[in-house]
C-alpha cells in the first residue's frame, strides 16, 4: 500500500517554490481564468500554490533523469579513444 505524503502548508510549499503567492494577483471578479492546458485555475490560494508545488515536484524529478543519460553520451568535439 502506498503511504500518503503529509499535506503540506501553504508557508512549506512556498519556500520549497522560492516565492510567496500573493492572493492579491488574481482578483476574485467572477471570471474563470484557466491554464494553458485548458485546466480551470482555482479561486482557492492554497489549491493554486498546492497545483504549482506539484508541477514544480514533477518538473524536478524529470530533470534529476535526465542528467543520467548526460552520463552515457559524450560531450559534444570529444574525441572517443578505445
Amino acid at each position: 500500500m502506498a503511504k500518503r505524503r503529509p499535506m503540506l502548508t501553504l508557508v512549506e510549499m512556498e519556500r520549497k517554490l522560492g516565492y510567496s503567492i500573493d492572493a492579491s494577483n488574481y482578483p476574485n471578479d467572477g471570471e474563470k481564468r484557466f491554464y494553458s492546458d485548458l485546466r480551470p485555475v482555482s479561486t482557492n490560494v492554497y489549491e493554486r500554490t498546492k497545483k504549482e508545488f506539484e508541477a514544480y515536484e514533477e518538473r524536478m524529478s524529470r530533470k534529476g533523469h535526465e542528467t543520467s543519460s548526460d552520463l552515457v553520451l559524450p560531450e559534444l568535439g570529444v574525441a572517443q579513444v578505445g
